[in-house]
C-alpha cells in the first residue's frame, strides 16, 4: 500500500497518514512510500 494512494482513498492529508504509521510503529512499516504490516516475528521477539 503506498501513502499517497492510501491517502487519496480515505480522503486524508498524506502527513496525517505518516503521523498514523508513526503512532502504530509497533504494527505497520514504512519503506520509501510503502507501507506494510510488520512480520509477527518482529513483534514477539522484541
Amino acid at each position: 500500500m503506498i501513502v499517497d494512494g492510501l491517502a487519496d482513498e480515505l480522503g486524508k492529508h498524506p502527513a496525517t497518514i505518516y503521523r498514523a504509521i508513526s503512532d502504530l510503529g509497533e504494527v505497520l512499516e514504512l519503506d520509501q512510500g510503502d507501507v506494510s504490516f510488520r512480520a509477527r516475528k518482529h513483534l514477539f521477539n522484541s
